[in-house]
């Protein structure tokens, strides 16, 4: 039963792998053809928003995988909570400079609200890193 198990694990690291793959290669044709039909300003807009995109879906993941190891008392479990919260940590120190090219983006567009919106999420992502490193 154990070698089942670690067989399908294994399994599920390389769908994962192949998954992302897979991903990185839609997103890069996507942007080539952005880029060779709209230009640069286009292309960059896409990649900001592709970023925010993935990090999004990244925190809602780390979110439920991090509630699911929460009632979990197994001690088996410390080596993926500790992969699960150095990921989180990735993502939370990569989340500010997704926000600022968001910001720069629609500075450049003239949007106030959009701007105003992107500031405050800045300023509460850095509080929550600030308080979570003290």
């Amino acid at each position: 039963m154990a070698k089942n198990k670690s067989t399908m694990w294994g399994l599920t690291r390389v769908f994962i792998a192949a998954l992302i793959v897979i991903a990185f290669y839609f997103i890069t044709d996507y942007l080539w053809h952005i880029f060779v039909s709209d230009g640069s300003e286009k292309l960059v807009l896409r990649v900001i928003l592709i970023a925010a995109s993935i990090l999004g879906v990244a925190h809602v993941i780390l979110f439920f995988l991090r509630k699911s190891f929460e009632k979990d008392r197994n001690p088996a479990n410390r080596p993926r909570k500790r992969s699960l919260e150095k990921a989180r940590n990735v993502v939370n120190y990569i989340t500010p400079f997704i926000l600022l090219l968001m910001l720069y983006h629609f500075w450049e567009q003239d949007w106030v609200l959009t701007t105003l919106i992107v500031v405050v999420l800045l300023i509460d992502r850095i509080n929550d890193l600030l308080r979570k490193n003290k």
